[in-house]
Parts: structure tokens; C-alpha cells; sequence
């Protein structure tokens, strides 16, 4: 189920006839002959909570009026799905092209991968004549990525069509080509649907319909050592003939900059490991290709992984199962995260207590170890210390709340929270209390009945507040109790991984975390049948992993914070030179207005905002600062 449509193009595509009745929804007609008196059936899904039996039709085999019945009833259903399953895609609009396009049979114009393309999209501008068509990355830095983006909009079938690159790049500077393929994607409570753009596809070939527009991305990468200077590769689309239809220059231009990520400000999505129907090899293999991801979209940080076990006691010493703990952090440290790691959907220990309330698992645990709750807690944890320091693990942020919205739940809750806090007193380094929820210190709530009152409380006893919903007064308190905030949902685009990121950082907060990097509601390559409507970063192929273009705009984002992190520290490095007197004072009047630009929580971008003029911007600041060989 992992790889069903997959290949499949849903553009013009009825969702009935492609998608339902191949695969979800296959009538199954069997024959049985039976001298018992009831008849049972078994029905298995992919995976839990993957399927629900919508009816099962039983009559004689020789009723004609019952088998025409039920046809009848499938016909009904169907069109009570189309009736649902709307598309609601404006059709596109009438296009008069440009003359010097017309011989073509297309017009291409040049995007950023921030601009929403549809396969209904036509130019807002008038595009730059054929032969005046470019693409640019006029700002790149050393050891960073970046995207240059086009638009084909085909007026009549074109076939099929090669891509490639050519010219020469040079060993240090290389570059990736994708095509974007779309995908049905709707909101919540809903089956009506729109086609929007998805994952990001090897491009070496692409089939242009008439009247039908694709994306194409070009993702370059430059190496720390990356000579500076300006490369002209160019972008070809052939025919199948072999006849080029289409040749874009692209001009790359890298800066004497070379981009610092070494921030202790932790960035990263929930969720980790691949899911187990890969197989166990395959599933690991497809966890450090995970890991390989993440670093390239300039993630330092993950979340989730795998958890430990408290299979019982012997003599009041408890007896762990600790899985494949051990291999996963070795990975980890393999591809350089090393930074702390957020427990949120996975490196938890099981059986010592009951999701995030000790629950029934006090009891239980009393009676095996022979010991009172709190001293066999404190001892299950001291051995995991003891091994976690042999095999060199890292620091988890151990999830103790998620968004609690019960007074009762709340109150169990807190209690866990402070048995927990122990633990985190004695081993710091091993282990750290946080939470998810979203809290205000604005009011103080006397009620116990609000909500309000028990996150206050949660916020006062765990180390690490993740929190949704914050502002000025969150960030004061936790100054004041020396708590760290982290933060987490706030938006899956450049400005929330860039400059709001920044931002924060700046004003306090500690790490980020964003839902969700591979979650499966449903069907990867069909959002109509999932729980919920699609939030991942990332769709397993068969080949390997698809990055989505929701993905790639929050790597431009990370990058964008990468690079106010360079300047940051260039500046730290200059302000004992005085040669670069006027330079610092330039750079940190820059850095002082982009804080100021964005609110606390202001998950909108502010008035003018301007991501490439502000990278160009960045890199004329770093530049003056200091030049890189």
C-alpha cells in the first residue's frame, strides 16, 4: 500500500474510476456452499485503523433481482462519491500566448519555488521571449543549497520530452534536476479537492500535455570550498526526436561566504523512522537516507526513534529490552546529529509508566520490583543512565504532554511531571522533561477548571516548555525561572524556517519543531483517503524517498537562517577590528531591524518582505565582514 498510485497522474483523472474502485473501494463477489448454519468472514487492512467495512451484500446465487439490485447500489454509491469528491480547481483561463512562443507549442517562464504553480497556471507577466528566457541563483554562498525554478505550459501535446543539463559546473558546484508531480490534496472533514503540486521526481523525462503546466526545479550545491565566481550551466528539454525545443541559460553566481551552521539552536520535524512495512533492513537503509535528507535541508535536530523496555525485575534490579536503541543513536552520531534529541513519538520507556501519567503501570511495577513507585522509577532510570553513558547517547527531551485539554488528565499529568523531575535533577545529561501545549503567564487563572491554570503549573515544573501559542510574557517567565523554550506547528515555508525563525532565536527560544516529516494518514499519493489531510515532508517510492516541495521551501528557509547565523558570528569575530569599524556597525543595524521586523509568534511575514533581496542583502553584510579564500 505504501507505493499504490504512486505513478499515477491525477490531473483531469476521475477519482472514482482511478483511485476508488481499482484499489480502496474493488467489489469482491465470491461463491459459498455451506450445510452450516452461519457464515463467518475476516477482513484485514493494510494497517490499523486502515480500513472500514462499508457493506456486505449476501443473496442466493441464481437471484437475478438481487444482483441487479446490488449493481444498482455500487452505480448509487458512485455517484454519491463524485457528488462528494468535487474537484474544485478553477478551470484556466483563457491564454492568448506571446508570438515568439507560438512556434514552440509552450510558453516557460522563470519561478521561485516559493510561487504556487498549478497545472491550470499561466503567466501573470508577459514571459521574457524565448531567447531571452533565464533562470539565476545570484546569491549563493559556500557549503549551501539552491533552487532556480521553471514553468512549462505546453499549448498543444508536446510528447514525450529528455531534460538535462549541460555545460560545465566544475567538480566543486553540483546540481540536481526534479520535476514536481502533483497530488489531490483537501482539508479537513472534506473529500472536495484541489490538484496541487507534491513531491520532487529525478527529472530526465517529462510528458508534456496540451494545456497542462509542470514545474521543473534545479537544486544546486556548493561545497565550503567552492570557488567563488559565476558558472552558466543550461537547462535543455529534447523532443523525442531529439530536437531541442527549448534551451534556458542559468546563471549561478557564488560568493566569497562560506555559510556557518554550527548553531546550538535546534531545528527538526516530528517524526523519524521509516515505517516497519519496508522491511527491517530495507527500513534502515531508508533511515540513514532519512538522516542524509534532513542534514541537505539544513535540519541539525530529529524527533522520535526508537524506545526501550522494561521487561521486569530480578532481585530489585530491573531488566531491560533495549531494542535497537543502541544502533539507532550510533547511526545518528554517523551523520553528525548530535545535538540533544526530541523524545516526542518515539525513545520512550516502556512499561514504567502509562503514556504520560504513571497509570496503571504503578502497581504493576511496585509489585514486581518488590519496591516502593518512586525508588523502582529512580533505579529503571539509573540503569538506563549507566548504559546510555557507555554507548554515548544523547541528551532526550522526554515528552510528558500533548496539548492536554482534560482538568483530570491535566492533574495526573503534573503529577508524572514531578516524579520526572527527579530524574532529570540526578541526569541532566541523559535526560530533560518537556512538553507540548501552549501557555500565557498574562493572566493567572484562579479557576482550576481552566486549562490555563494546570499549563501555568506544567510550565513551572518541566525543564522544556514546546509550546504552540506563545508571546512576550511566556519568554519573561521562563528568563525568570530559568526554563527553555522551544516552540513548534509554525508554518512549513521560508519565511517560518528563515527570518521568524531567527527571530525567535533571538528572542529567547531554544529549538523548533514542525509536524510532520512522514506521517501516514493514508495513502501517500492519495490525500482523499487518509484521517487527515497530508502534512508530510517526505513519500516513500519504491526507489527511494520523494522529497515534497513544502520540504524544499523549508530548507530555503533554513538556509536563510544559516546565513543570519554567519553574519551573527562574523560580527562576534569583527568587533575587536577596527578596520571593520563601519562594517559591524552596518551589520548589526541589519540584524537589529530584521529582530525588530517580526513579533513574537508573528507567523506572518512583515510588510516588504522580500526573501532574495534580503539574502542579497546577507551576503553583501557577511562579505564586508570578512572575504573567504
Amino acid at each position: 500500500h505504501l507505493w499504490r498510485f504512486e505513478d499515477v497522474d491525477p490531473v483531469g483523472a476521475d477519482i472514482w474510476d482511478t483511485y476508488i474502485i481499482p484499489e480502496i473501494c474493488r467489489p469482491v463477489a465470491v461463491t459459498v456452499e455451506t450445510a452450516r448454519p452461519e457464515l463467518v468472514f475476516r477482513f484485514d487492512a493494510d494497517q490499523v485503523w486502515a480500513c472500514k467495512l462499508a457493506a456486505l451484500a449476501l443473496h442466493p446465487v441464481a437471484d437475478a433481482a438481487a444482483a441487479d439490485w446490488l449493481a444498482g447500489q455500487l452505480e448509487a454509491v458512485a455517484g454519491e462519491f463524485r457528488g462528494r469528491a468535487a474537484c474544485l480547481d478553477a478551470p484556466a483561463k483563457a491564454y492568448d500566448p506571446p508570438r515568439a512562443w507560438q512556434p514552440l507549442g509552450m510558453v516557460a517562464w522563470p519561478l521561485t519555488i516559493e510561487d504556487a504553480i498549478t497545472p491550470a497556471s499561466l503567466p501573470t507577466d508577459v514571459p521574457p521571449a524565448p531567447g531571452e528566457l533565464r533562470l539565476a541563483c545570484a546569491a549563493m554562498v559556500r557549503g549551501e543549497y539552491e533552487p532556480a525554478s521553471l514553468a512549462i505550459r505546453p499549448l498543444r501535446d508536446l510528447g514525450p520530452c529528455s531534460l538535462a543539463l549541460t555545460g560545465d559546473l566544475g567538480e566543486d558546484l553540483t546540481a540536481a534536476l526534479d520535476l514536481v508531480h502533483c497530488n489531490t490534496s483537501r482539508g479537513f472533514n472534506s473529500l472536495a479537492y484541489r490538484i496541487r503540486p507534491h513531491t520532487l521526481r529525478p527529472g530526465a523525462a517529462v510528458d508534456l500535455k496540451a494545456h497542462v503546466t509542470r514545474q521543473l526545479v534545479v537544486t544546486f550545491h556548493t561545497r565550503p570550498e567552492t570557488p567563488p565566481g559565476t558558472r552558466r550551466p543550461h537547462l535543455q528539454l529534447r523532443n523525442a526526436a531529439g530536437a531541442v525545443l527549448l534551451d534556458v541559460p542559468i546563471e549561478v553566481t557564488v560568493h566569497p561566504v562560506v555559510l556557518d551552521r554550527d548553531t546550538p539552536f535546534l531545528m527538526g520535524f516530528f517524526g523519524l523512522m521509516p515505517p516497519g512495512e519496508l522491511g527491517p533492513e530495507r527500513q534502515w537503509a531508508a533511515f540513514e537516507e532519512t538522516l542524509l535528507l534532513l542534514r541537505s535541508h539544513g535540519m541539525n535536530a530529529v524527533s522520535g526513534g526508537p524506545n526501550w523496555r522494561l521487561k521486569g525485575w530480578e532481585n530489585g534490579r530491573p531488566v531491560l529490552d533495549l531494542g535497537e536503541a543502541d544502533r539507532f543513536f550510533a547511526l545518528l552520531r554517523k551523520h553528525g546529529f548530535e545535538h540533544p534529541i526530541n523524545g516526542y513519538g518515539g525513545c520512550r520507556f516502556l512499561g514504567l509508566h502509562d503514556g504520560y501519567r504513571k497509570g496503571a503501570a504503578t502497581s504493576r511495577v511496585e509489585k514486581e520490583s518488590g519496591l516502593p513507585y518512586e525508588e523502582a522509577f529512580l533505579r529503571a532510570w539509573q540503569a538506563i543512565n549507566e548504559h546510555a553513558s557507555r554507548q554515548h547517547w544523547p541528551t532526550v527531551f522526554y515528552a510528558m504532554c500533548d496539548e492536554t485539554r482534560v482538568r483530570s488528565v491535566a492533574e495526573a499529568e503534573l503529577e508524572f511531571m514531578k516524579t520526572m523531575a527527579e530524574i532529570s535533577r540526578r541526569w541532566p545529561d541523559r535526560v530533560r522533561a518537556s512538553g507540548s501545549y501552549s501557555v500565557t503567564f498574562e493572566r493567572s487563572p484562579r479557576d482550576e477548571d481552566d486549562l490555563l491554570h494546570w499549563h501555568q503549573e506544567f510550565f513551572r515544573v518541566l525543564d522544556i516548555s514546546s509550546l504552540n501559542n506563545h508571546d512576550a510574557s511566556v519568554l519573561e517567565e521562563a528568563r525568570r525561572l530559568g526554563r527553555e523554550i522551544h516552540i513548534y506547528n509554525q508554518g512549513r515555508d521560508r519565511y517560518s524556517f528563515g527570518l521568524y525563525q531567527w527571530a525567535e532565536q533571538a528572542k529567547g527560544v531554544r529549538a523548533r519543531w514542525q509536524w510532520h516529516l512522514n506521517i501516514l494518514h493514508g495513502y501517500q499519493f492519495f490525500d482523499l483517503d487518509g484521517r487527515e489531510p497530508d502534512t508530510a515532508m517526505l513519500c516513500y517510492g519504491r526507489e527511494g524517498i520523494y522529497p515534497t516541495l513544502d520540504f524544499e521551501r523549508c530548507r530555503e528557509g533554513a538556509e536563510d537562517f544559516h546565513l543570519l547565523h554567519t553574519l551573527s558570528q562574523r560580527l562576534e569575530a569583527a568587533r575587536r577590528q577596527p578596520e571593520r569599524a563601519a562594517a559591524v556597525r552596518q551589520g548589526q543595524a541589519l540584524l537589529q531591524r530584521l529582530e525588530s521586523s517580526v513579533g513574537v509568534n508573528r507567523r506572518t511575514p512583515p510588510a516588504g518582505y522580500d526573501p532574495m533581496a534580503l539574502k542579497e542583502e546577507l551576503v553583501r553584510a557577511c562579505a564586508a565582514l570578512a572575504e573567504d579564500r
